[in-house]
């Protein structure tokens, strides 16, 4: 692919209804917008990523809500989020290929918007999880200055994570606890490495569990970072169980959402006791009074 092909796939931002796409404009026509007040728009045509290619879409940010418009075969797809109900933010990039996820409390796909996008379109797409994490932590007092020293422990042991932690955060947040798993590999004939856990980090801040891993399902690779931010006032259960990995004790802490959205990390060695003061901070009911519903350990006693 020459770089001029590549560059016709980048995430553009519109600045008048005049710039929109053809197979998009009848869809944004109906939003009814005033025209003298232009929303965000953010266009992603068409691109490529390895086997993959992803559907242009429309990205409208509005005072209230989030839409986006996915051209498929079918035509014209809608999904839209009133932003108070997203309780599930996901910024994810491998390598020159990223996403932003956003999931509300419904499991339909008219609740979940998901876009794709070159990696180099990075600064375009930040403000709109920006907007999504300021709503949260709207009144909160935290520096975030202050708050990103609290991973400088890291700096010997695991710099990657040291700077994936920090890069988590953003003003207002307040990090109550974190806890992290360095990617752990096992070494084969000599020369070849076996991934037995990927680097995964959690942080518990006043309004939100944090989940910094290494990838997820297909993304899984040294190389991928996803950063997915869960409401702790929209979790409906926690729980963590135990098994033995190829010899190793693991950990495993699963998260279930409102909606049907999961997810889960995993830990090796004697960490059960510090996975379950992670699940006490979640359920325990913050100054705001958010509160985890039900959460449950399983085989506590085994750290």
């Amino acid at each position: 692919m020459s770089s001029r092909e590549t560059m016709q796939g980048w995430a553009r931002r519109l600045t008048s209804a005049a710039e929109m796409p053809d197979p998009f404009r009848s869809s944004y026509e109906e939003l009814a917008l005033a025209s003298s007040n232009f929303p965000v728009v953010l266009y992603s045509p068409e691109f490529g990523h390895g086997r993959y290619r992803e559907a242009a879409k429309l990205l409208v940010l509005l005072d209230d809500r989030l839409v986006c418009f996915g051209l498929e075969r079918r035509g014209v797809v809608r999904a839209e989020l009133s932003m108070a109900d997203i309780h599930t933010a996901q910024w994810g990039t491998v390598l020159l290929h990223s996403w932003l996820r956003f999931q509300g409390p419904v499991n339909h796909d008219a609740s979940c918007i998901h876009v794709d996008f070159n990696t180099v379109c990075f600064d375009l797409y930040l403000p709109v999880l920006q907007e999504h994490l300021g709503r949260i932590y709207a009144g909160c007092e935290g520096n975030v200055r202050d708050e990103r020293a609290k991973f400088d422990g890291l700096l010997r042991s695991d710099y990657k994570f040291m700077n994936l932690g920090r890069d988590a955060l953003e003003p207002g947040m307040e990090v109550r606890k974190f806890l992290l798993q360095s990617r752990l590999e096992r070494r084969f004939l000599h020369f070849l490495r076996w991934t037995m856990l990927p680097g995964v980090m959690l942080i518990v801040t006043q309004r939100e569990l944090i989940v910094v891993s290494e990838g997820y399902d297909q993304h899984e690779s040294e190389y991928a970072t996803v950063w997915t931010y869960l409401r702790r006032d929209s979790i409906e259960r926690m729980w963590a169980d135990t098994a033995v990995l190829r010899g190793e004790v693991v950990h495993h802490l699963r998260v279930a959402m409102r909606g049907g959205y999961s997810t889960a990390a995993s830990f090796a060695g004697s960490r059960g006791e510090e996975i379950a003061e992670v699940i006490d901070l979640c359920a325990a009911s913050s100054g705001s009074g958010l509160v985890v519903p039900e959460v449950r350990l399983v085989g506590r006693s085994g750290s």
